[in-house]
């Protein structure tokens, strides 16, 4: 992270932890793009490509919301907007 110990001691415990989360989600998105790099090219040079970039390296990532669960936190919105 470049801290210098100077600065390690002058921020808080919550700070500290904000820039440990922000600099583990910079890599993880270093890593997706990686991997979405070398997805891309396995499946233009393959002859046998995979159909998704998790089986060719996985990143430990929660799974995201389905469609429809995202769907219906919209309508709970709209609802609470128009009273």
């Amino acid at each position: 992270m470049g801290l210098k110990p100077v600065e390690f001691y002058a921020i808080s415990p919550r700070e500290f932890m904000l820039m440990v989360e922000g600099y583990r989600n910079r890599r993880k998105d270093e890593y997706r793009l990686n991997r979405n790099i070398l997805f891309v090219m396995q499946k233009l040079w393959s002859s046998k490509p995979i159909n998704d970039p998790n089986q060719l390296w996985e990143l430990d990532e929660k799974e995201e919301s389905s469609g429809d669960e995202i769907e219906k936190l919209f309508e709970e919105l709209r609802k609470k907007e128009n009273g």
